[in-house]
């Protein structure tokens, strides 16, 4: 795995209330499915969680979906040695330390 990188991807679904029904939602596994996979899931109290899950890391996010406008997300997320970052719909939502397993 990288020690740097960027992962973007877009959610939605065809259900046009999917964001403020009480159905529960995932999305996903993005990734490789070895070294990264990130999942988003939509619950019924109207929260969104991400799941990152590196090689030997993983880190949770969640919120509340209010926050964010539809019917269609936009997830961005970066790493580095220092930190990794989560940005929905361009709006940094989470950071933190993060330091990828050394070779």
């Amino acid at each position: 795995m990288q020690d740097r990188g960027t992962m973007s991807f877009k959610i939605s679904h065809e259900h046009a209330d999917w964001m403020t029904n009480t159905q529960s939602y995932k999305f996903g596994p993005f990734g490789d499915g070895k070294t990264l996979d990130v999942v988003v899931f939509k619950n019924s109290d109207l929260s969104l969680e991400v799941r990152i899950a590196f090689e030997h890391h993983s880190h949770t996010f969640s919120g509340q979906l209010a926050e964010f406008a539809g019917p269609e997300l936009s997830v961005i997320f970066t790493w580095s040695p220092d930190e990794i970052k989560l940005c929905i719909d361009g709006v940094r939502v989470f950071s933190a330390p993060f330091l990828p397993p050394t070779h």
